[in-house]
């Protein structure tokens, strides 16, 4: 799947590793607080040595995720996705078995070609659809939990 990699050995101390999990924790509740705020800024500052430095939100569950793997002591790598995967490389990515993967496809979700006998999809087909099921499970959440306020004051 990767036609560049690139891999950091992560030798922290007890304090990095600490300073690390409390990155985590801050990410998180940023990530809660952008999704409470009706006019979502597309990019967030940090003050890093008396310097601004502007992020795109977006790179938040990166670092989140880069900072994860720092308090467990665990090594970095970074891929640099092909431009097709293979119905196993996309039902792993997706998080879901192979066989409903096939099914996504031949249901026409996402689009596929064929290699002799093999499906192949385009890395950016999978990476869109992966999108479009998180937006639709934030807008679903979030009308649960406006219902969830709606019912609050209801007597049963």
């Amino acid at each position: 799947m990767s036609s560049t990699a690139l891999a950091y050995s992560n030798n922290l101390s007890e304090k990095e590793r600490k300073n690390a999990r409390r990155g985590v924790v801050a990410i998180e509740s940023l990530k809660l607080d952008f999704s409470t705020k009706k006019e979502q800024e597309s990019t967030i500052e940090l003050t890093f040595e008396n310097q601004e430095i502007e992020l795109p939100k977006k790179a938040l569950p990166i670092l989140q995720e880069i900072l994860s793997m720092m308090a467990q002591g665990k090594i970095i790598s970074f891929e640099e996705p092909s431009e097709e995967m293979t119905t196993q490389e996309a039902a792993d990515f997706l998080n879901v078995s192979r066989p409903y993967f096939i099914k996504l496809l031949e249901q026409k979700k996402i689009s596929f070609h064929k290699v002799g006998n093999r499906r192949k999809v385009l890395t950016a087909d999978v990476v869109a659809y992966k999108e479009k099921i998180k937006v639709n499970r934030e807008k679903g959440l979030t009308k649960l939990a406006a219902l969830s306020q709606e019912m609050e004051g209801e007597d049963y």
